[in-house]
């Protein structure tokens, strides 16, 4: 008998409703449409603060980064080569 649907294929399936599924979700919980005719504002207001990163921390930042580089390149040399040599012997006896 011939498989007309792979593990795969219903996997994607699954995922493709699922992902239908909670964009259902999200567009219900806009509230954007309202049925009942009377319409609100709302209106908010934001403050921005800025922040100034100082030169130093750019250059602390840096430092770090190198460090954590190096660190990472340089551990994976240190391996220790092991060579492992076996010789057989082998014997014949007359019977």
């Amino acid at each position: 008998m011939k498989k007309y649907f792979s593990i795969a294929t219903i996997k994607n399936v699954f995922a493709l409703l699922t992902l239908n599924f909670l964009t259902a979700l999200a567009f219900a919980q806009d509230s954007g449409s309202t049925s009942s005719g009377s319409s609100s504002t709302t209106t908010t207001t934001t403050k921005e603060t800025t922040t100034m990163i100082e030169p130093w921390m750019y250059v602390v930042g840096g430092i770090v980064l190198l460090i954590i580089i190096i660190a990472l390149t340089r551990s994976g040399s240190n391996k220790e080569k092991v060579i492992v040599n076996r010789t057989t012997t082998n014997t014949t006896r007359d019977l």
